[in-house]
């Protein structure tokens, strides 16, 4: 699949299970031409700005991550670093000093329709992170943030993760982005941490792969999905389902 942003998305269905997306230089299974390359498990991952870098600056990431349910292949679409919410201006001289996020939120989500993102970090960190996000009225709609109830573990673990899918080829990302660049300068089993881009990745892809089953059921039959469930939480918040056991 070409490596471009899609021209069109569509929500499959009302839990946007998945989004089928065009793109203008791809050639579609289908014999018509205005059917869609796939349908996409949208998810992504986030960590937020808790270590300072070399600049002295607490820097964070967030990624996002299509996962093509057709072919079961992944592409990272998207990545940004965080430094804050909104774009912080100088007082005095007006300038621009850091770029803010919440743009990034807008564009995903009319490119993507992507708005659920996976996160592992102390509560009292995402909770704060989180709570800037809603006061900010410009993000529309709001992101939703999911705790990993099991987290990918530790560092290793989560080497493990994000090179077993590299290695397999089974996820495509831009040499040139923030998660692409973080790759290569990661040592590999040396690392004491893991650096924003690849924390985020690793919290994508764990979140990811517990919800390609269940989606994939949902495309085969979603009537019949929908139907089972009886949770009550479930039944309150639909596109939860997938975060939670029935």
């Amino acid at each position: 699949m070409p490596f471009t942003n899609p021209i069109r998305a569509q929500a499959w269905d009302d839990l946007i299970t998945a989004v089928e997306l065009w793109f203008a230089d791809a050639t579609p299974a289908q014999p018509d031409d205005n059917a869609p390359y796939g349908r996409f498990l949208m998810r992504g991952g986030v960590c937020w700005p808790d270590r300072l870098n070399e600049q002295d600056v607490a820097e964070g990431c967030i990624v996002l991550l299509g996962y093509n349910l057709d072919t079961d292949r992944a592409y990272l679409f998207a990545d940004s670093m965080i430094v804050c919410i909104a774009h912080l201006i100088h007082p005095h001289t007006h300038r621009l000093l850091f770029q803010g996020l919440a743009p990034w939120f807008g564009k995903v989500w009319t490119t993507y329709v992507s708005d659920s993102f996976y996160s592992h970090q102390p509560e009292d960190i995402c909770a704060r992170w989180q709570r800037e996000i809603r006061q900010e009225l410009g993000i529309d709609p709001q992101p939703r943030f999911i705790m990993l109830e099991k987290p990918w573990g530790d560092v290793r673990n989560a080497e493990t993760l994000i090179w077993d899918w590299i290695t397999r080829r089974r996820i495509s990302m831009l040499a040139e982005g923030v998660t692409g660049k973080a790759i290569v300068t990661h040592n590999r089993g040396k690392a004491e941490f893991l650096s924003p881009p690849l924390h985020a990745l690793a919290c994508c892809l764990a979140g990811t792969v517990r919800c390609i089953p269940e989606a994939k059921e949902a495309l085969r039959s979603p009537a019949e999905r929908i139907r089972t469930i009886t949770n009550p939480l479930m039944l309150q918040h639909p596109r939860d389902w997938h975060t939670h056991e029935d």
